[in-house]
């Protein structure tokens, strides 16, 4: 597990006539949108200002993408390291799905020191507002994770018939979760959902069907939110492991559907999301583990940049996770 943090923005060198040709372009882009695109780097674009859409592609990806280094790298004794959360400062929660097993760690200067150890099968994970841990184990009920002693019990959050996946908890004490039918997963057939609760497990709404009426997910497998109450979920396809994330506005509408950067996946390497989360300016930054790339997307779904982590020395980006001074663990 290694951690990152952002540093400042770097500019490739061109000749003066390149120089010249892109500064006038993007001046008219600038004047077109009204905006200054020295901000779009990692920033919020505005709601109701601009449409994103009209010119995010038309921005070159030296303007805009960020430089970052590893600051820390840590060794555990876990076969598979499927989801990490930050718990409190500089403590984690690191799930190993595969052999069930899950460690509460202490991320030191240059090492780990486990603080706690719990036997269970987790297929994801989140923190809710009091700081408990929200744990999806592919049963009815939503568990939570209590310490002192460690004990998993069920919170009030079920979704019978179904089984929970996906989980993320919201700043406003709500929970949202991606549940299937049992045993449906990739058969096209029963329920695929995204379920919102409240802190007492009221079913506020249900994300099933598009406007015509079709599937809106194939499994949705992890789950983050973004503070104007949009929801993004990356929704497997296959058991191949491709996938696309789904951007849903507050009212269920499709904002968006992200299958990838056509500089990193294609055919012959399709898009694999595996990990995603939301920054403090509200972007998504979302793990394609098979193409050693992190996406980085505004919250409507549109592409800012990416990273290649395999230049940073990080094979297979699995989960992410940020922590309180918004470093990323990966």
């Amino acid at each position: 597990m290694v951690c990152v943090t952002k540093v400042h923005k770097g500019h490739d060198a061109v000749d003066e006539e390149e120089y010249k040709a892109e500064l006038y372009k993007l001046l008219e882009i600038q004047r077109e949108t009204e905006i200054k695109l020295s901000k779009l780097a990692l920033s919020r674009v505005a709601p109701g200002k601009v449409d994103p859409y009209q010119f995010a592609v038309e921005v070159k990806e030296e303007q805009r993408k960020p430089n970052v280094k590893v600051t820390r790298q840590f060794t555990t004794d876990l076969t598979n390291i499927d989801t990490v959360i930050s718990h409190s400062d500089d403590t984690v929660w690191i799930a190993d799905r595969v052999n069930k097993t899950m460690k509460h760690s202490k991320l030191t200067k240059d090492n780990i020191q486990v603080i706690s150890k719990v036997r269970t099968h987790v297929f994801d994970m989140s923190i809710n507002t009091d700081n408990g841990v929200l744990l999806s184990v592919g049963g009815e009920w939503v568990k939570l994770l209590n310490e002192g002693p460690v004990r998993i019990s069920n919170s009030n959050c079920n979704v019978a018939p179904l089984r929970t996946f996906g989980i993320h908890a919201t700043k406003d004490w709500k929970v949202i979760t991606g549940a299937v039918t049992h045993g449906s997963a990739f058969t096209g057939t029963g329920r695929r959902v995204v379920i919102v609760m409240d802190e007492k497990g009221n079913h506020e709404k249900i994300y099933e069907h598009d406007r015509d009426n079709k599937p809106l997910f194939t499994f949705p497998r992890r789950i983050t939110g973004t503070s104007n109450g949009n929801i993004c979920v990356i929704d497997k396809l296959d058991t191949s492991h491709r996938g696309r994330v789904v951007f849903l506005g507050p009212a269920g509408n499709i904002l968006h559907i992200y299958t990838g950067h056509p500089d990193i996946n294609s055919n012959d390497s399709p898009f694999r999301p595996s990990g995603i989360l939301t920054t403090s300016s509200d972007n998504i930054i979302v793990a394609d583990f098979h193409n050693h790339t992190l996406h980085i997307l505004n919250c409507n779904g549109v592409t800012i940049t990416y990273i290649r982590t395999d230049y940073l020395g990080i094979m297979e980006p699995f989960s992410l996770c940020l922590s309180i001074n918004q470093d990323i663990s990966i």
